[in-house]
């Protein structure tokens, strides 16, 4: 086996087992006995999927080494599921996608491995692999956002070119500043009047 292979399998491997120590805690506890049964789903989801994850990583690592990369494929289009008839099977839990939430549901342990993980997609030979295999992105890019570590350049999803910008009608002129009812060319030009005699006479 690949020396990369063999480390990130060591890495997986430890992060499943703080997964699963989690979970049978989580189980266990009567404190947790509310939130317990929906965590321990998606821990065990989590478990599997890390598993899999391990299992094809292996696989293309080996096909790398072994020179035999098959050419990535272009994305099928998901068909919509069709439930059969009669069928009342629950939904399975989908795993959350928000950001690093393996490290806070899991604690310190998984955030240890997820620190190895990424000094290991730092090294030379992860950005060799991921420069011929880009189809290790599809795999890695989910795994580095459940433990919150950065994708690394070679896998990262490219971003959407920016839409150009639009030009903004330009504004109307403003209007010049009023001062009461006269303009200001005006001003110069007006007179109150004379004062009016009661005024005089109270004054």
């Amino acid at each position: 086996m690949h020396p990369l292979a063999t480390l990130i399998a060591v890495i997986l491997t430890g992060l499943r087992a703080a997964i699963a120590a989690s979970a049978a805690l989580r189980f266990r506890d009567p404190a947790l006995a509310d939130r317990s049964a929906i965590r321990t789903a998606l821990l065990c989801r989590a478990w599997y999927y890390i598993a899999r994850t391990t299992a094809r990583l292996e696989r293309l690592i080996a096909l790398w080494h072994a020179g035999a990369l098959p050419q990535p494929r272009a994305p099928r289009p998901t068909p919509p599921a069709t439930p059969s008839p009669g069928a009342t099977t629950a939904p399975k839990p989908r795993l959350p996608t928000r950001q690093a939430w393996i490290v806070t549901t899991v604690g310190h342990h998984a955030a240890g491995f997820a620190s190895q993980l990424n000094h290991l997609l730092a090294q030379p030979d992860f950005a060799a692999f991921a420069a011929a295999a880009p189809q290790a992105g599809r795999l890695l890019r989910p795994l580095c956002r459940m433990l919150g570590i950065p994708t690394p350049p070679g896998i990262a999803r490219p971003k959407p070119p920016r839409k150009p910008r639009v030009p903004r009608p330009a504004p109307p002129p403003a209007e010049p500043p009023r001062h009461g009812k006269y303009l200001p060319s005006q001003m110069r030009r007006y007179r109150p009047g004379p004062i009016p005699k009661f005024i005089l006479r109270t004054a």
